[in-house]
């Protein structure tokens, strides 16, 4: 299958819309398809969600809370203003299906089907899946009268099935996810400190080592690393989001030594905080 791109406005490049007037608006959806000497790297944020499912190949994502390898029949969703990175082994064929959404009712539909976002998700069965991205596609062919509600309906569908697919193991850490509820939300809710896996696992009332174990069987990474993509996940908020310079962003994250941040940035985002200011910038004026 090749590559095919469907644009809910086809005059604007990206379609990277929130809108809540809609209950469900499907902004984008397509098929990427890219070969052996493609080079793949994206680095961004989007304000509606983005779904993608791992039709061949692999690819390697990092966002807040997890950082591996996706193999075909995995997925993920991002939300909106979250910070992502995906790349495309080299020597490597990947392709994907995708579909970009926003709506008043997305969440609650998500919580339905029982589909967290910014975690990757294993789909048993693939077909359905498959299924309902094309019949999503036709509705952008259609583009009749019914075209919003149609194409809103179909990427319901499509969420349905991916609720129905999704694998029993990563259910169980969905489960799990509920374990480390206390423990998430002080990470999240003191990005400044410097916070320890052991005063984590005092709030579970676990022992470092079990908790560090259901951790990463959860997560897909330790909680150290989490807990470095959490603050840096946060620092690339408030780039894009205020003036503040750099050495200050530091300070907000946990970070006196702006350098050893800016050492640590580049490690997981491929790019300096400073050029990162600079790209972001420039994606506001666009």
């Amino acid at each position: 299958m090749k590559s095919v791109s469907f644009y809910r406005i086809v005059t604007h490049s990206t379609n990277n819309f929130e809108s809540l007037s809609q209950p469900i608006t499907v902004n984008c959806t397509g098929y990427s398809a890219f070969g052996k000497g493609d080079n793949v790297r994206v680095n961004t944020s989007r304000k509606d969600f983005y779904l993608m499912f791992l039709d061949k190949g692999d690819y390697q994502v990092v966002c807040p809370t997890t950082e591996r390898n996706m193999k075909p029949g995995d997925m993920i969703i991002f939300s909106p203003n979250t910070t992502f990175i995906y790349s495309k082994p080299q020597n490597n064929e990947m392709a994907y299906y995708w579909v970009h959404f926003t709506g008043s009712e997305c969440l609650e539909l998500l919580k339905k089907c029982g589909i967290e976002t910014n975690r990757i998700l294993t789909v048993k069965n693939s077909e359905p899946i498959k299924k309902y991205f094309k019949l999503l596609h036709d509705t952008f062919l259609t583009r009749d009268d019914l075209f919003d509600t149609d194409s809103a309906n179909t990427l319901s569908l499509l969420l349905i099935n991916i609720g129905r697919n999704i694998d029993r193991k990563t259910a169980q850490n969905n489960q799990n996810t509920k374990k480390l509820k206390t423990s998430l939300a002080f990470i999240h809710s003191n990005i400044s400190q410097n916070i320890s896996v052991k005063q984590l696992a005092e709030m579970e009332f676990l022992s470092v080592s079990r908790y560090s174990t259901i951790f990463r069987e959860t997560m897909g990474l330790s909680p150290q690393n989490y807990i470095i993509l959490a603050k840096i996940s946060h620092a690339c908020e408030l780039i894009r989001t205020t003036s503040r310079p750099i050495r200050d962003i530091s300070q907000s994250v946990g970070y006196s030594d702006p350098h050893y941040f800016s050492r640590l940035f580049s490690k997981h985002m491929n790019i300096s905080p400073s050029e990162y200011k600079k790209m972001t910038a420039k994606e506001n004026i666009q």
